[in-house]
């Protein structure tokens, strides 16, 4: 006779994975499917069928990452606290980034692959050549630039720029996606046309962008301006930013006590962007010109008159800006990691002549550099 089956209680705890690899382990396999789920809702596609062939390969690569990081990292977690031994926990750094660059099929020029590392990052961060001739970008990304630096040097304000910088990613992540996926569409479908002329469907496409890419910038400015006051050491919380008005964040953004925003002026109409959200342009085709009216209780009714030629070189440069400003937080994460390395290097350097002066590493050490 078969024994009857018994089912297993639910009370009873899981086992604890046994080994740092198998916590790894254990963990990736269950974070492929919500990384791929969340990848796909980013960019707003159906997630694609992973076959038990194509599961497998992943898994094996995983493991294979895994059997060559885990003896390095379990290396460099009893090394940590040990500041005699920041020449060794280099080396084991080193080591294990030169592991992954391999891994990746990526060619390491030089001795230290942390330099590699480095390079590689760059080429992510960097514009590329045509959008480096526009000199409105190259504006906008040496103001990104200029914006950053004060925050990488300071632990304390790197800290709260990443956390700013990551509640502003959680919560829009998606919809800058989507105003990315809109730009791409509208620009298949109307790549041949010439917005120059004036004419009832070029005005009606150039308000849809401008109005679309208001609100995207709108958002973007309230994370660059809460950049802005953790530089200047009032920072702001992510709901406090929240009840600046695009109208506020012009204003603070032309304000002559944030130089390092300036930037970012007359990239957009507040009053153009209200008129387009609420009654649309009003052309007036006998005057070759287009009217928005804005009216607030507060500032009164407002009306803009522009040109055909500075309404389409208006909304360009709003587009260039939004389309710069993505490369914020790749610029900032490698100026984050630049640092970082460059006083670990520093560190070790002092380590290491302090076996030949014990007494200068001790004072040293005592007063960082920043």
């Amino acid at each position: 006779m078969h024994k009857p089956r018994v089912a297993p209680a639910k009370n009873v705890k899981k086992q604890k994975p046994e080994s740092l690899e198998d916590a790894l382990r254990i963990g990736l396999r269950k974070a492929l499917p919500k990384l791929v789920i969340e990848i796909s809702d980013t960019l707003e596609k159906r997630p694609p069928r992973l076959t038990k062939k194509a599961k497998r390969e992943i898994e094996d690569g995983m493991d294979e990452y895994i059997n060559r990081s885990v003896p390095l990292i379990t290396d460099l977690q009893a090394l940590e606290g040990d500041r005699t031994k920041l020449p060794e926990a280099y080396g084991k750094t080193e080591l294990l980034i030169r592991t992954w660059l391999t891994g990746a099929n990526i060619k390491i020029k030089g001795d230290d692959a942390i330099d590699a590392y480095l390079r590689e990052f760059q080429k992510f961060v960097r514009l590329p050549s045509d959008a480096r001739r526009i000199t409105h970008v190259r504006r906008v990304y040496e103001g990104l630039q200029g914006l950053i630096a004060p925050l990488v040097i300071d632990p304390q304000k790197e800290q709260a720029a990443t956390e700013l910088l990551q509640e502003f990613e959680r919560r829009h992540r998606r919809q800058y996606m989507r105003y990315l996926h809109g730009f791409e569409a509208r620009h298949r479908s109307n790549r041949n046309v010439g917005f120059k002329r004036m004419t009832s469907r070029n005005i009606s496409l150039l308000s849809e962008e401008y109005r679309d890419g208001a609100a995207a910038l709108e958002k973007r400015l309230r994370l660059m301006v809460g950049l802005n006051y953790i530089a200047q050491g009032s920072p702001k919380t992510y709901a406090e930013l929240r009840k600046l008005s695009l109208r506020n964040l012009c204003d603070v953004v032309a304000s002559a006590k944030n130089k390092p925003l300036h930037f970012l002026r007359n990239v957009v109409n507040p009053d153009v962007r209200n008129a387009l959200a609420h009654d649309g342009a009003g052309p007036i085709f006998s005057k070759s010109l287009i009217t928005f009216v804005d009216y607030s209780p507060a500032t009164g009714e407002r009306e803009i008159s522009w040109t055909m030629s500075k309404f389409l070189r208006n909304t360009m440069r709003l587009v260039q800006t939004i389309m710069t400003a993505t490369y914020l937080e790749l610029l900032f994460r490698y100026s984050t990691a630049d640092k970082l390395i460059a006083r670990l290097r520093h560190h070790v350097q002092l380590v290491t002549n302090s076996d030949r002066e014990p007494n200068q590493f001790v004072d040293t050490v005592a007063t960082p550099r920043k």
